[in-house]
């Protein structure tokens, strides 16, 4: 049997994100960061120094670049707890260094070809954000004439107007 799903209009959606206190925790700045290995190539080694979005190692299983999301130092490969599956994986571990420094790889897109730009989705790693890490390249591989891209991936009680 089918549930029927209660529509809420935009003047009650106001209204009730408006009375929501959301309880979350910010995670800015951690001192370590880990890196799930299974099934990668690492492209540093211990004691390597790391920018911010340089290429750390690349998922052979879906052909895909991994970024680094801090500058620091690779310390070690360890065994961590994984916080999706609650189950351990081989890790590469990086002490944040705190400084951002930024990786020198860096693309201005103004216009680019189809060809050039499947090459830089692939390169850059981006995948969907639905949970499965989806490459998004081999999304867009298919014959398509149009591509529409969603720059802001919002949440429900995400607002500017409060």
């Amino acid at each position: 049997m089918m549930k029927r799903i209660k529509t809420v209009k935009i003047n009650e959606y106001k209204e009730i994100r408006n009375n929501i206190d959301v309880e979350y925790n910010e995670y800015l700045n951690p001192e370590y960061v880990y890196y799930s290995i299974d099934n990668c190539e690492c492209l540093k080694n211990k004691g390597d120094y790391v920018f911010l979005g340089e290429k750390i190692l690349l998922d052979k299983e879906n052909d895909l670049y991994i970024h680094s999301s801090v500058s620091g130092y690779i310390e070690d490969e360890q065994e961590e707890m994984l916080s999706k599956s609650n189950q351990f994986a081989k890790c590469l571990k990086i002490k944040n260094d705190y400084k951002e420094v930024k990786s020198s790889d860096y693309h201005k897109i103004d216009v680019l070809d189809k060809e050039s730009l499947i090459k830089l989705l692939k390169e850059k790693g981006i995948v969907g954000l639905g949970g499965g890490g989806f490459p998004a390249y081999k999304k867009i591989a298919n014959d398509i004439n149009t591509l529409i891209v969603n720059a802001c991936e919002c949440e429900p009680f995400l607002n500017v107007d409060k």
